[in-house]
Parts: C-alpha cells; structure tokens; sequence
C-alpha cells in the first residue's frame, strides 16, 4: 500500500472498514512511514475525542418495558398461524421439527454475501490507483496472463474497461480487479479469484444460461458466478437489472 492511498483512507482505516489483507497492507506500510503513523495517530486521537464527547444515556425505565411488552407481543404466533395452531395441537414430530430447522438454516446461510461478495463491494468503494491501464479486454488479458499464475481470463462486458489492478484475498494468492466506466466515474469493478472451493451465496437467478447469485452490500449490486476453478464478482452502482445484464453469456 502506497503512502497516496493510506492517506486517502485513513479514516476508514481507523474506523475498522478494511478487511483482513488491506489491513495487513497497511500495517505494514505504518511500520515503515513515519509520516502515515502520524497522520493515522491524528485520525485516532479524533476518533477518540469525539468518542468521549458523546454523552451515555440510559433510556427511561417506562420505555424500556413498553418496548419489550411489544417484542413479546410480536413474538406470539398471528394471523394464518394462529389459525392453524387452533386446527393443529399437536406438537410436531422431532424429525419434522429438524427437517424445518435445516431448510431455515441452508436459506439463510444461502442469502448471506460471502467474505469475497463483501470484499469485492469494499474495493469498488475505495476505488484504489490502478496498476495497469488499458482500454481494451486483450491488453488486460495480456498483463493479467504475465502477472498471476492462474492467468485468468476477463470477460467482455457492455461496460468498457480502463484498467486493473492486482489484490490479496486473505492472504492467499493474488485475485485480479478490472474497473469499468471513464476516468470520472466507475459504475462497475470485477473481482476474479481463483477458488475451486469456494460456494456462492446471495439470491440465485438464472442469466444468459448462466447460474449467477445476487446481494446487495452497501448500496451496490454484487454478482457472482464461477467458470470452472475461477470466480467472478461483479460490483456496480448499477440498478439490479442493468448490473444483471451485464453477465456475460456462458460459452460452451
């Protein structure tokens, strides 16, 4: 991490938003410049202040009794439940019981983003200098084959690249970022990672005879799909039917 992009995110650096290998980036950079320690040590000590500003305030006790007389109310079974709870009494079966247990499970770890969905949102907010600039899909293709071992292959998208840059994926081996858009504004970033083992998470769809899943993290439409070992994240600014639309067809 340069001293130009620890500054620009100071701040978030401080606040906790980096994740495991940014953070490792720049606690290593901090070790070395004295003059981003001082400027971290500044944001700190603000952070700090403006912490001890703010007054505790313990809400009234009436208040909090109303709150939890209406968690508890909320709690209880209504409308087309309670119906059937009349019709049905019995309790129901432990295998049963289990059965539904697991489906709650499975949907709700299936509707979480993955770490590499959450990463891939956190790199298109931070919009971090490029390595390589290049306006054409060959040319990327060409400095990605030269720079990672897995050579990963970048898909054309209705988008047009301007460049990339290379990126650590908890500290496993480098993952590759390709930025769309114009020098001013970039509506979409690809992150591709080799992962043969990773399970995609978020809402499936079907697009272009192609299986992709869909999450929204901090405001942007995150998409994700695998071809073969390789995953692909696609991150925009985009509304969720222009973002899928820019999923590439799958090539047989």
């Amino acid at each position: 991490m340069t001293c130009t992009e620890l500054r620009e995110l100071a701040h978030a650096y401080v606040d906790g938003e980096f994740e495991s290998a940014e953070r490792s980036e720049a606690d290593t950079h901090l070790t070395i410049c004295e003059a981003c320690g001082t400027l971290v040590g500044r944001e700190r000590a603000f952070l700090d202040a403006l912490h001890a500003s703010v007054k505790q305030v313990e809400a009234p006790a009436a208040l909090r009794a109303s709150i939890r007389a209406r968690l508890d109310d909320e709690s209880r079974p209504s409308g087309a439940w309670a119906v059937a709870r009349q019709w049905w009494p019995v309790p129901l079966s432990l295998g049963a019981a289990a059965a539904g247990a697991m489906v709650w499970v499975a949907l709700s770890a299936r509707a979480q983003p993955s770490p590499q969905q959450q990463l891939a949102a956190d790199l298109h907010r931070h919009a971090l200098p490029l390595d390589f600039v290049a306006g054409d899909i060959a040319s990327l293709d060409r400095w990605s084959a030269s720079t990672l071992a897995f050579n990963p292959r970048i898909p054309t998208l209705a988008l047009r690249p301007v460049g990339a840059r290379v990126v650590s994926v908890d500290h496993a081996q480098p993952a590759l970022q390709v930025t769309y858009g114009d020098p001013q504004a970039h509506p979409a970033t690809l992150l591709v990672v080799y992962d043969p083992s990773q399970r995609l998470s978020g809402e499936a769809r079907r697009v272009n005879d192609r299986e992709v899943y869909l999450a929204n993290l901090r405001g942007y439409n995150v998409v994700s799909w695998r071809k073969d070992a390789v995953v692909y994240t696609l991150t925009s600014d985009l509304s969720e039917s222009e973002a899928l639309a820019l999923v590439p067809a799958e090539q047989r």
